[in-house]
C-alpha cells in the first residue's frame, strides 16, 4: 500500500491506495492468475482465452509455477498485448 502526505492533506483523512500498475503483469488480473495455477495442482497445463490483461497474468503465473501456458486470442488482439503475452511464456 502507498500512502501520500499531500493527498492525506488534501482529502482531509488518510488514504492508502493500491497501486495494481506495481503488479508484475500491471494489472490486478495477475493475483488471479496465480490463484488458478495454484490451485490446479494435477495440472501442468492451463489454457485461457484473452486478448490482454488476463492473458498476460496467466503466462506470467505458469512461468512462476512451472506450467504452461496456451492462451487462445483473438485474431483483432492487439499485437503488443500478443508480443507481451509470449514474452511471459506463453504458447
Amino acid at each position: 500500500l502507498l500512502e501520500s502526505d499531500q493527498l492525506n492533506r488534501l482529502m482531509g483523512c488518510r488514504v492508502l491506495v493500491k497501486a495494481e500498475n506495481l503488479q508484475r503483469t500491471a494489472s490486478f488480473k495477475f493475483r488471479g492468475a496465480c490463484n488458478a495455477a495454484l490451485s490446479a495442482k494435477d495440472s501442468s497445463v492451463i489454457v485461457a482465452f484473452s486478448s490482454g490483461n488476463h492473458a498476460q497474468a496467466v503466462a506470467c503465473a505458469c512461468s512462476l509455477f512451472d506450467k504452461t501456458a496456451y492462451i487462445v486470442m483473438p485474431s483483432d488482439a492487439p499485437k503488443t498485448k500478443i508480443e507481451l503475452t509470449k514474452a511471459f511464456g506463453a504458447n
